[in-house]
């Protein structure tokens, strides 16, 4: 093949011989070196004279990645990290454009790496490149680009129908059209009609075999060479809670009384729970001896552990599922822990009075929810657009919403009014416990409402007691694993929250966004692991490969609170709420007249007073985006409000200090809002609103072509007439429209 000369193998296998990916490569290429009676441990080298060898990290893997040697006649156009390296690519494939009227489709280069898979336009922009007006620039990946534990599934598509490949399998036939469906709602279709079907097997093969691997290790994490800058690093430092000190902080900041609650570090070693970190907060009379017990009822051990306590000593607790008699005594701890020992209030939130869905079935609703929030073909879009509600009710994902905020008002409503402790328990406590706890400590907590707060729950709630990222979010593929979104269902419970409240939260939807598209990254270690546990040993082992072999120069995966290491500070701006530090000095102002803590936010549960998440779910839909409007054009408006009222009140308080008879100070220049930046100037962002913000700014750029319009809806006639990839004006009923224009990507 042109663009593949040898392939680097890192072990091979005395099992008989099956139908695998690199049985497959051998029989494509004629064969490889390292044959099947040997062992091969080749090494290759990026742009950057780093070398990277296939067995770094897989010495006890059944398999390791299978990479190939980048030529000198590959494209120069294109950035790779170091770290970075090259599969396989095809050229001559079509990107089509899935709702444009447009019926000729961009041609270029699929390129797979072991990080992404890169579709190369002629006049594509590197990765690193300035961003553009029409939108922000991801510094990790392109537009163009999909990394691959983004992939939430991959499709064959033959004659309008999808036959979905499972990860790690082998595929032999041919390949006309390919479907990549994304966990960020993104789809992408290529058409291989032009190419040559030898290097198109060898390219989806590849993709089947490296987007949802079976072991962490073999995530391009562990390879990436991060090059994110040390200075300045302190402002996006978060606690990680490994440490007794994090756990500390919290109590202090709580005004917890070290008799009640203490930091226990009998889980050191984790020779008690695997779930949990080495050191947590517990009840403090309980001994060791008393833990010792209820761990042997418990996979996950069966311990009170502390996550919230209220200024009237009401806590919350969470728990994993142990013995009757196990759970009685925990609970005999958590009373005492109470000023007034109060018992505890106990909810099961895996029970069926809980109202709260399986596993199972969220990722259920979840897949039907992708299914209706990401047609294959604008004729898919047209015809469910008369049965979309319908399609949404079926799906139940706000049904599940609202049940999760509901148990959550609940909790929070028990433990503010009613000053009593609630306990959550479930199966291993490490799924809808930190959900619902989350969601308690957003309704009761105002810290947790601002920027660093939101980050430090989400470490402690989710990350540091245990959350399955790796199987939950489709991370790795394996027989165990059971998938479901609970960490989206969480977004989405915290986004209800802020378009209720929308003054009590300091970040916006943006940045909400943002952290569930890093979670498809697969590049930070707070979302790959599967526990404490599975990160403290990948992390030794890591630090004892790199000092066996100093030349790899390497860090452990980084964290994604730096958020420098993907968006530029204009970027990051977007996260922080304008209308947050208005709504701020009125609460304190509130508090200072009645002289007590914020009030808890009680929100509306009902499924009728919740709304889909349009900007997170719909953004890649061209069709339905909204020029010069939607949630991001009233973000940029409330923010250049505010930057006004702040100039405002400067040039206020400066007049005030002038004294009567001395020339009065020119007029100050506007100001930005604290932690609020445009750009270098306000009246440019005013000049260029309406050309490149929309509704899904600033996620998927905009550019305005002539197109069809969603609604009136057309014809029964002229739906016969659509084909599978494409409509053109002429075929649908316009009416009396005018020229009508959407955005497009």
């Amino acid at each position: 093949m042109d663009s593949i000369q040898k392939i680097l193998l890192s072990r091979t296998t005395t099992k008989p011989a099956k139908a695998t990916f690199k049985s497959f490569l051998s029989t494509t290429n004629g064969g490889c070196e390292g044959g099947a009676g040997g062992t091969s441990s080749l090494s290759s080298s990026d742009d950057h004279g780093n070398n990277y060898s296939a067995n770094n990290y897989g010495a006890n893997m059944e398999e390791s990645f299978v990479f190939y040697e980048r030529t000198e006649d590959d494209s120069s156009e294109i950035v790779f990290h170091q770290g970075e390296i090259m599969i396989c690519k095809v050229a001559d494939v079509s990107r089509t454009l899935l709702y444009s009227t447009v019926r000729d489709e961009p041609l270029g280069t699929l390129y797979v790496t072991n990080f992404r898979v890169i579709f190369d336009l002629k006049n594509r922009s590197p990765v690193n490149e300035s961003k553009s007006d029409a939108g922000r620039c991801n510094k990790l990946i392109g537009r163009e680009d999909v990394a691959l534990s983004n992939i939430f599934g991959v499709y064959q598509v033959s004659r309008g129908k999808k036959r979905k490949l499972l990860p790690n399998t082998f595929m032999s036939g041919i390949v006309k059209r390919l479907q990549l469906h994304c966990k960020d709602f993104q789809l992408h279709q290529f058409c291989f009609k032009k190419s040559f079907q030898d290097h198109v097997k060898v390219l989806v093969n590849a993709i089947l075999h490296h987007f949802c691997p079976v072991y962490v290790e073999k995530l391009f994490a562990f390879s990436y060479v991060d090059r994110t800058p040390d200075s300045d690093a302190s402002q996006f430092l978060v606690r990680e809670y490994l440490t007794a000190e994090d756990w500390n902080f919290d109590l202090k900041r709580l005004h917890v009384d070290s008799f009640n609650f203490s930091v226990s570090h009998c889980n050191r070693g984790f020779v008690l729970s695997d779930s949990l970190p080495e050191c947590f907060v517990l009840p403090s009379s309980l001994t060791s001896a008393e833990l010792t017990k209820a761990d042997l009822s418990s996979d996950n051990g069966c311990f009170p552990v502390w996550s919230y306590s209220h200024s009237n000593g009401g806590a919350l607790i969470r728990m994993a599922y142990g013995r009757p008699e196990s759970e009685d005594e925990m609970f005999w701890h958590v009373s005492r822990s109470h000023p007034k020992l109060n018992p505890p209030s106990v909810i099961d939130l895996g029970c069926a009075a809980s109202s709260l869905p399986s596993l199972r079935k969220l990722q259920v609703s979840f897949e039907e929810l992708m299914e209706i929030c990401m047609p294959s073909t604008y004729k898919e879009l047209v015809n469910n657009d008369s049965s979309w509600f319908a399609m949404l009710d079926q799906c139940q994902w706000l049904y599940y919403v609202s049940c999760t905020l509901s148990v959550a008002s609940g909790v929070a409503q028990t433990i503010a009014l009613m000053c009593k402790s609630v306990v959550i328990k479930e199966k291993d406590g490490t799924d809808f416990n930190p959900l619902i706890s989350s969601l308690v400590q957003l309704l009761l907590d105002a810290d947790c409402r601002k920027v660093l707060g939101f980050q430090a729950l989400v470490e402690k709630e989710f990350v540091a007691l245990g959350h399955k990222f790796s199987q939950r979010c489709h991370v790795v593929s394996s027989k165990d694993t059971e998938q479901g979104p609970v960490f989206l269902l969480f977004l989405d419970c915290t986004w209800q929250l802020l378009q209720q409240f929308p003054s009590s939260f300091e970040f916006t939807e943006i940045f909400l966004i943002s952290l569930w598209d890093s979670v498809g990254l697969g590049l930070f270690r707070n979302f790959i692991f599967e526990g404490p546990k599975e990160r403290a040993g990948i992390e030794a082992s890591y630090k004892e490969n790199h000092k066996e072999n100093p030349t790899v120069n390497q860090t452990f995966p980084a964290s994604v609170w730096d958020w420098r290491r993907q968006f530029y500070p204009e970027d990051i701006a977007f996260f922080t709420n304008p209308l947050y530090s208005a709504g701020e000095q009125f609460r304190n102002l509130e508090s200072k007249k009645s002289q007590s803590e914020p009030q808890a936010l009680v929100p509306c549960c009902v499924v009728a007073g919740l709304r889909l998440w349009e900007n997170c779910f719909l953004r890649w839909l061209a069709p339905i985006q909204i020029v010069g409007g939607g949630k991001p054009s009233e973000i940029v408006a409330q923010g250049l409000i505010m930057e006004d009222i702040t100039s405002l009140q400067t040039e206020i308080l400066q007049l005030e200090d002038n004294l009567p008879g001395k020339p009065l100070p020119p007029r100050p220049r506007c100001r930005r809002a604290e932690k609020f930046v445009f750009g270098d100037s306000s009246s440019l962002l005013r000049r260029e609103l309406s050309k490149h913000v929309s509704s899904s700014y600033p996620f998927s750029p905009t550019q305005v072509v002539p197109c069809a319009l969603m609604l009136p809806v057309p014809s029964p006639d002229s739906r016969s007439s659509m084909n599978e990839d494409s409509v053109s004006i002429d075929e649908l009923t316009l009416g009396d429209s005018n020229e009508l224009f959407v955005s497009i990507v």
